[in-house]
C-alpha cells in the first residue's frame, strides 16, 4: 500500500515536471538575487548620492594634473547647491603603491571662516584613483548659494607624490581654484553629497517581482495550454515592462536623437513649435535630454523610477539641442509621438512622459507581432525567439524607429510566408497593407526591402493569375522607389560620391563608386569583415553588448541563447518537409542582398585603408533573422517530441540573467 502511494507521488511528480523545472530555475535566480542584494546592491545604496558635479573630466592622457607637495596649499571656493549636505568629494590620483604620507582636507565658511569638519586620511591606505568622498558625521544644514572652501594640504610625503587633476569648469562656473593664494584657470572637479542611494531598494524588489511575474506566466501558459500569439504578448509586456525601467531613456544607442524627432513631432501636432531660429530643438527642461550619451547608473534608475512615480525633481531649464533627424513624418516614429502627446495632453512630467512614448513604442510592438506570430504558418516558436531576445527587446521599448521596424519586418515574412504555405488567396486589401508595409520600411531603413523577395514564391492562382502578379509587384515596387526618392534622395546620393569629391580636409572613405572601380580589393575586404567580426555581430544581435555598446553580458549566457534559437529551428517530428528549395534559395538571396545593402549603407563610415567595413552592428542583422528558418528548414534534424514551452522557459530564465549583470554593471557606477 505505501509503495503503491510513493508510485503515484512520483507519476505525478513526472506529469508535472515542467512546473518542477520552473520552480527550480526561479529558485536559482532567487539565490543569484539574493547574494547580489547582498554583496553589490546593499553597498550600492550605502554610497553617497552625488546631488551636483563641476570639473569636466577629459581622457587621462589629455588631462592637467596638479602635484601635491608639503610646500602647496590647495584651496577651492564653491557655491552650496543645496540647504543640507552630508559631505562632498574631490577627484585625486593616489593609486601609486608607493605613496606615503597624510592627506588633510578642511571644510570651511568663506564668510565666517567657520571650520565645519577636518578630515586627514593616510595616503598608504587609499591606493586607488578617482573621486573621494569626505562625509560628516551627520547631515549638515548648509544655505544655499552660501560659499565655501575646500582646502587640501599633505604632510610627510615620501619620493612619489599624489596628483589632482585640474579642468574645465563645467556647471561650477563660481568656483575658483587657489594655490598659495594664486588664482588658476580650471578647477579640481569635485561633487557636493547629500544622502545616499537607498531607494534603489524598492527598485530591487520591483525587479525581483517582474522576474518572478515572469516565471509565474510561463507555469500558467503551460497549464493553460495558451496559443503562441497570446504567449508572446504576455511575455513581450512583461519583459518589455522590466526593459523599461532597467534601461532607461537614453541609455540605448541614439535614443537622444530619436526623442528629439518624436517630441518635436509631436508638439508640432498639438499646435506648438519648439524649433529655433537654428531649426534646433528647444527642450523644457534637461530631464528630457540625455545628451550624446547616458549611461545605465544607479543615479539614472532611482532619477527615472522616482520620476514615473510622480515624485520628479527636474526643473523647468530650457535646453537647446540639436536639429531633429528629419523634418518629415515619419512612420517609424508613430507609436512614440502618439504616447508623448498623450503625456502632453495629461499634463504628465518629464519622466513620465519618457515612459509613455517608450510604453507606445511597446504595446506597437507587442501588437503587430501578435498578428505576426498568428499568421506564421511554420516555425512560431523561432520567431517568438528572435523577437524576445535581449537586443530586440532594448530597442522595441526605445524612442529608436527599430521598434516599428523590427515589428513591421517580422510582420511581412510571416504575411509572405503565409501566402506561401497555406491556401488563403490575395485580396484587393492584401496590396494595400503590403503597400504600407513597403513605405515603412523603405522610409525607415530601405536595406530591408528585398523581403519582398518572397513574394515570388507564392503561387501565380493566389494573385489571380501570373498578369496580375507581375502588376502587384511593380505596385510594390513604385511605392518602394517613390518612398525613398521622398525620403532618401539627399543620403543615397552621398553614397555615390568620388573619393576625390569628398569634403576637404575629412578622412577619405569609401563609395560605391570606388568599390566599383576596386572590385577585387572589396572583395577582400568584404571577406575580412565577417572573418573577424562574425562572432562579435552574433553576440551583438542577441545581448552583448547592451546600452551605449558597453555592458557586456558573460559569453554562457549568449551561447545559452544560441542553444535556445538552434533548438527553435529544428523541426518538429509532427511537420512534414514544407519548404521547397526554390524558396530556401530566395531565402539565401534575401539574406546576402540585405547583408550587401547594410554594407553599402555603412561605406561613408569606412577609411578606404580600412581592413573591414566600420559601423556594422549585429542588430542590424536582427529584422532577416527569421529567415534563417527557411535557410535551415531540413529532415535531417527532427525533435521527436514538443519542447516549445521548455524553450520559453530557458527563454525567460536566460531574459532574466541577462538583466541581471546589466544592473550589476549599472548599480557599480
Amino acid at each position: 500500500m505505501k509503495n503503491k502511494k510513493f508510485e503515484d507521488i512520483v507519476k505525478m511528480i513526472l506529469k508535472k515536471k515542467f512546473v518542477i523545472i520552473v520552480l527550480f530555475l526561479w529558485v536559482l535566480i532567487s539565490i543569484s538575487m539574493y547574494f547580489a542584494y547582498r554583496n553589490e546592491w546593499v553597498p550600492a545604496m550605502e554610497r553617497p548620492k552625488v546631488i551636483f558635479q563641476g570639473g569636466i573630466l577629459k581622457d587621462e592622457e589629455n588631462e592637467q594634473l596638479l602635484t601635491l607637495s608639503e610646500n602647496k596649499e590647495v584651496k577651492q571656493t564653491i557655491t552650496m547647491p543645496n540647504n543640507e549636505i552630508t559631505g562632498f568629494s574631490i577627484f585625486l590620483n593616489a593609486e601609486n603603491n608607493a605613496m606615503q604620507g597624510a592627506l588633510h582636507v578642511t571644510l570651511q565658511n568663506e564668510g565666517s571662516g567657520d571650520v565645519i569638519e577636518l578630515w586627514e586620511y593616510n595616503l598608504e591606505e587609499m591606493k586607488s584613483r578617482g573621486f573621494f568622498c569626505f562625509l560628516f558625521p551627520e547631515t549638515v544644514e548648509v544655505e544655499k548659494g552660501e560659499r565655501y572652501v575646500i582646502a587640501v594640504s599633505v604632510t610627510d610625503i615620501g619620493e612619489v607624490e599624489p596628483n589632482m587633476v585640474v579642468s574645465g569648469v563645467g556647471e561650477a562656473k563660481d568656483a575658483v581654484l587657489e594655490i598659495n593664494g594664486e588664482q588658476q584657470d580650471g578647477i579640481i572637479p569635485f561633487q557636493i553629497l547629500n544622502g545616499n542611494h537607498g531607494t534603489l531598494k524598492y527598485f530591487f524588489i520591483a525587479l525581483y517581482i517582474g522576474m518572478t511575474a515572469l516565471f509565474s506566466l510561463v507555469g500558467i501558459m503551460y497549464i493553460k495550454r495558451i496559443k503562441a500569439e497570446r504567449m508572446f504578448v504576455g511575455l513581450a509586456i512583461c519583459m518589455g515592462i522590466i526593459y523599461l525601467f532597467v534601461i532607461p531613456p537614453f541609455v540605448s544607442p541614439d535614443e537622444g536623437l530619436h526623442f528629439l524627432t518624436v517630441y518635436e513631432k509631436s508638439e508640432r501636432f498639438l499646435g506648438k513649435s519648439v524649433l529655433n531660429s537654428e531649426g534646433k530643438v528647444v527642450l523644457p527642461s534637461d530631464a528630457l535630454w540625455g545628451g550624446d550619451k547616458r549611461q545605465a547608473t544607479a543615479d539614472t534608475y532611482i532619477q527615472f523610477m522616482e520620476g514615473a512615480l510622480g515624485h520628479s525633481e527636474s526643473t523647468d531649464e530650457e535646453v537647446v539641442t540639436r536639429a531633429p533627424i528629419t523634418e518629415s513624418l515619419h512612420p517609424g516614429y508613430f507609436p512614440q509621438i502618439v504616447g508623448v502627446m498623450l503625456a502632453e495632453v495629461l499634463s504628465l512630467n518629464y519622466e513620465q512622459l519618457l515612459l509613455m512614448g517608450r510604453i507606445f513604442a511597446l504595446l506597437w510592438y507587442c501588437f503587430i507581432m501578435f498578428w505576426a506570430v498568428k499568421l506564421m504558418p511554420y516555425g512560431k516558436m523561432f520567431l517568438m525567439i528572435v523577437g524576445l531576445l535581449p537586443m530586440t527587446m532594448q530597442q522595441i521599448v526605445s524612442y529608436n524607429y527599430d521598434s516599428v521596424l523590427f515589428g513591421v519586418s517580422f510582420f511581412l515574412i510571416a504575411y509572405l510566408l503565409n501566402f506561401i504555405l497555406t491556401e488563403r488567396p490575395i485580396k484587393w486589401f492584401d496590396w494595400i497593407l503590403l503597400g504600407g508595409l513597403a513605405i515603412a520600411i523603405a522610409s525607415i531603413k530601405l536595406v530591408y526591402l528585398p523581403i519582398f523577395v518572397l513574394a515570388l514564391a507564392i503561387p501565380n492562382y493566389k494573385f489571380g493569375g501570373r498578369k496580375r502578379k507581375v502588376l502587384g509587384g511593380v505596385w510594390i515596387s513604385i511605392i518602394s522607389i517613390g518612398t525613398i526618392l521622398a525620403t532618401r534622395i539627399a543620403t543615397i546620393s552621398s553614397y555615390t560620391v568620388e573619393v576625390g569629391e569628398q569634403v576637404a580636409g575629412t578622412v577619405e572613405k569609401m563609395s560605391i563608386s570606388y568599390c566599383l572601380h576596386n572590385i577585387k580589393w572589396t572583395i577582400l575586404v568584404i571577406y575580412r569583415t565577417f572573418e573577424r567580426e562574425f562572432d562579435h555581430y552574433l553576440s551583438e544581435m542577441i545581448a552583448s553588448p547592451l546600452g551605449w555598446l558597453e555592458v557586456e553580458i558573460p559569453n554562457i549566457i549568449i551561447l545559452g541563447f544560441i542553444l535556445v534559437i538552434l533548438l527553435s529551428l529544428v523541426k518538429k517530428q509532427e511537420v512534414g518537409r514544407r519548404i521547397s528549395g526554390a524558396i530556401q534559395i530566395e531565402a539565401i538571396f534575401i539574406v546576402l542582398a540585405t547583408i550587401g545593402l547594410i554594407m553599402v549603407a555603412t561605406l561613408n563610415w569606412t577609411p578606404i585603408d580600412s581592413a573591414k567595413i566600420i559601423g556594422i552592428q549585429g542588430r542590424y542583422f536582427l529584422p532577416i533573422l527569421p529567415l534563417a528558418l527557411l535557410v535551415f528548414e531540413n529532415n535531417v534534424l527532427v525533435l521527436k517530441k514538443n519542447i516549445d514551452y521548455y524553450l520559453v522557459l530557458f527563454m525567460v530564465y536566460l531574459q532574466c540573467m541577462t538583466i541581471y549583470f546589466f544592473t550589476l554593471t549599472a548599480i557599480s557606477r
